[in-house]
Formats: C-alpha cells, structure tokens, sequence
C-alpha cells in the first residue's frame, strides 16, 4: 500500500492504518530502535 492511502486511512481513523504501517514500516522501525537503544524493548 501506498504511502498517501496509508495516510489517508489514519485521517479517517480506521484501525487497518497501524497494521498498514506496521507491515510497511514495523522492521525498519525495529532496526532504528534498536540501533539507538541497544535494547529489543
């Protein structure tokens, strides 16, 4: 899914947008998190 549907999805606060973003974004935001932190949690 596109970026502007996701985004589209979250201004009509419909629940599909998180798992939207996690499917498009989840590992990537792990990766950064963990980068930071040196910590999974």
């Amino acid at each position: 899914m596109e970026d502007q549907q996701i985004i589209a999805l979250y201004f009509s606060r419909d629940d599909e947008a998180i798992k939207e973003t996690d499917s498009k974004y989840g590992k990537l935001c792990y990766s950064v998190g963990d980068g930071i932190l040196q910590r999974i949690e």
